[in-house]
């Protein structure tokens, strides 16, 4: 079940954490989101740069890329209600905003659609749509 729900945007986690910490919190949520990066893999690190439109090729180091990618989370999600499209691919019809992943779903494919980038995910996969046969196809 897991490999069939992306993992929870950062930007809301830690968006979440700031929040926190200006009320006076602990910081946990902020350090749980430290911690989400650190534990996802390089390909989906690289990924979550291009999207907030960092080249991923500057970087040597896993731990400098867990670095930027914390540091633009911080700076909030792209939409604070999550109510309508954060990136130029307007979702599916069916689709609907999830808030726990930040992503749209669909209950009657079971696949989440990314409006930054326009792919799919599903059974632990990023896929996109060719555009003339309509077929899902993996993501390059």
């Amino acid at each position: 079940e897991e490999d069939n729900k992306p993992a929870a945007k950062a930007d809301e986690a830690a968006a979440a954490g700031a929040s926190g910490a200006a009320a006076g919190a602990s910081g946990a949520a902020g350090a749980a989101a430290e911690s989400e990066f650190a534990s996802w893999p390089v390909k989906e690190l690289k990924r979550y740069l291009q999207e907030h439109g960092v080249n991923p090729d500057s970087f040597v180091e896993k731990s400098d890329m867990v670095s930027k990618a914390q540091e633009l989370a911080s700076k909030g999600p792209a939409v604070a209600d999550g109510a309508s499209a954060p990136g130029p691919h307007p979702p599916p019809p069916g689709y609907v905003f999830d808030p726990a992943s930040g992503y749209f779903h669909s209950s009657e494919t079971h696949m989440y659609f990314d409006t930054k980038s326009g792919g799919y995910f599903i059974n632990g996969q990023w896929l996109s749509q060719d555009p003339v046969t309509g077929k899902f196809v993996p993501w390059k």
